[in-house]
């Protein structure tokens, strides 16, 4: 009878290196380097529209104890426009601010992808007196 060929186990490919600063779901392509750098330099650029979204609402309240870390989620898509924007946890109790970091980062324009991609970023807000 015919022997049955043994084949040795199949090495697992190399893995293309890749950064994610991303907290849970990060989902689709991964990312490059530059990629995850140009996402994260949008951000940069974007975070003083965010902070002004909290300190609106710290003034409006006059309130010191209005504090907290903020999770974004944003589903960038392939064109390069966040599909998604979700608060995946807050501790800040301020509704309205949530709306607004959301309404902020719509408008961002993020680097064109291969495919959808998941990315996170936390705020933190306190008062800076």
């Amino acid at each position: 009878g015919e022997e049955a060929q043994l084949d040795p186990p199949p090495k697992p490919a190399p893995q293309p290196e890749t950064v994610s600063a991303a907290a849970p779901a990060t989902g689709g392509a991964a990312l490059t380097v530059e990629q995850l750098e140009e996402i994260q330099a949008t951000e940069r650029l974007g975070r003083p529209g965010l902070v002004e979204c909290y300190t609106r609402e710290l003034e409006r309240r006059g309130d010191k104890n209005l504090q907290g870390k903020v999770v974004v989620q944003i589903k960038i898509g392939t064109g390069g426009s966040a599909q998604t924007v979700r608060i995946s946890q807050s501790t800040l109790k301020a509704p309205a601010v949530h709306k607004c970091i959301i309404r902020q980062v719509r408008g961002w324009e993020f680097p064109k992808l291969s495919a959808a991609t998941w990315h996170s970023f936390t705020l933190d807000f306190s008062p800076a007196y």
